[in-house]
């Protein structure tokens, strides 16, 4: 979370302490309206989005789910 005044995305903190992160833009290439559409999980190919890893590390926490070291 970026909180300078010139960062590309509007997150920030609501008063009980939790983030309210913005989605990643899509790539301009597939959409030049990048910020009226939402990026999907995986790419077209599969692989996912840092949106999809994002939601995935997101459903670990509250799964109790931790990284292997």
């Amino acid at each position: 979370m970026s909180t300078l005044k010139n960062a590309p995305y509007n997150d920030h903190f609501l008063k009980d302490g939790v983030i309210e992160y913005e989605r990643h833009d899509v790539p301009a290439n597939l959409n030049p309206q990048k910020k009226l559409v939402d990026q999907s999980l995986l790419t077209p190919s599969g692989i996912p989005t840092e949106n999809g890893k994002f939601f995935k590390a997101a459903l670990d926490y509250k799964h109790g789910v931790k990284e292997s070291s």
